[in-house]
């Protein structure tokens, strides 16, 4: 049995999930978010073995939005033009 570490928890049920800390985890929600879209298919991929696992929107994520956005204005594009 391959168990994805790096990226994934399995859970009690016996399913795999994305870890809430991992950076994909926030990347998915980011995008669910600015495209309207209530869930994605992340495919884990090895050597080995195949897992495609649904990720849902999470509501409550919303609401890092406005410090993204206060990051890409204040910090991210000053730096573009340095």
């Amino acid at each position: 049995m391959t168990i994805f570490i790096n990226v994934s928890v399995k859970e009690e049920d016996g399913s795999i999930a994305l870890k809430r800390t991992h950076d994909y985890w926030h990347q998915i929600q980011g995008q669910l978010h600015l495209s309207g879209t209530q869930c994605c298919d992340l495919v884990i991929w090895t050597q080995v073995d195949l897992k495609i696992v649904r990720i849902l929107k999470d509501n409550t994520w919303a609401q890092n939005i406005s410090a993204m956005l206060d990051f890409y204005f204040s910090v991210f594009l000053p730096s573009l033009s340095e």
